[in-house]
């Protein structure tokens, strides 16, 4: 009886492709996938290692300051290592570079970078909001201010670390992160298409977290009261709102208590 040899079709020669693509060896064909040889397998050589190129090339942008601290050939050799460990399951670029601190483990300074850059781009990202200004405190009602309560920015980003990134963010420096004295809270958000940074307070980053998880302002006062004397407090929650504001934190007030 003859055997009648069957062309792949052109999803099984897609499929195949895309496993040639991104595997580390050789196509070979025990396991199904395409055979190639000649111009073919060296026209399959430059697609796998324009694939790699092009994530790397993602992962310099998405982690600038990393780059500038590891080095090229560093920062190659450990972009390998996480194209390895984390390969890109999304269509879009955007998400692949997400883990790679998970790679930097052993280095807590550059592990706290990575993860610093990465909330920056998802500030950039974030979605747009109109911003509350001072104007908008004049007409509320003594009685409103107990339950006032806040809806922060969509690009805001709070990071705990123990490293002082400051150096690196301001462009004085390319050495690894010094350790701080103990960990902060560094606050990221977007004003005007440029993610702006600082580092907060000890009382404000816990303020700050109050205000997400939707305390008022008389539970933000409260929340104060753990780090100011009484006499202190209302005009340390005023500032605050009012940095908050200016700074372009807030994009919604709400006077009446959350159901």
């Amino acid at each position: 009886m003859m055997s009648v040899h069957r062309a792949p079709s052109l999803l099984q020669a897609q499929q195949w492709l895309q496993r040639s693509v991104l595997a580390e060896d050789e196509p070979v064909g025990a396991d199904g996938r395409l055979v190639v040889a000649g111009d073919a397998e060296e026209g399959l050589r430059i697609y796998r290692e324009a694939y790699r190129l092009r994530l790397l090339e993602v992962l310099r942008d998405d982690y600038p300051l990393l780059h500038a601290v590891l080095g090229e050939d560093a920062f190659a050799r450990l972009g390998l290592r996480y194209l390895s460990a984390y390969p890109s399951r999304s269509p879009s670029a955007r998400w692949f570079g997400r883990d790679l601190r998970e790679l930097l483990a052993d280095r807590p300074a550059l592990a706290d970078l990575a993860g610093f850059e990465w909330l920056q781009g998802e500030c950039f990202d974030a979605a747009d909001a109109d911003v509350v200004v001072l104007e908008d405190l004049a007409g509320l009602p003594p009685d409103a201010w107990p339950e006032l309560r806040l809806t922060l920015h969509p690009s805001l980003r709070r990071r705990s670390g123990d490293h002082d990134l400051a150096p690196l963010l301001r462009g004085e420096s390319t050495d690894e992160p010094a350790r701080l004295t103990g960990a902060r809270t560094w606050l990221l958000w977007r004003r005007q298409r440029q993610v702006h940074w600082r580092l907060l307070d000890d009382d404000e980053a816990d303020a700050l977290q109050a205000v997400a998880m939707g305390a008022g302002f008389g539970g933000l006062c409260e929340r104060l009261c753990a780090w100011h004397e009484p006499e202190r407090v209302a005009l340390r929650a005023a500032a605050l709102l009012k940095r908050w504001i200016v700074d372009g934190l807030v994009s919604g007030l709400r006077s009446a208590p959350m159901s």
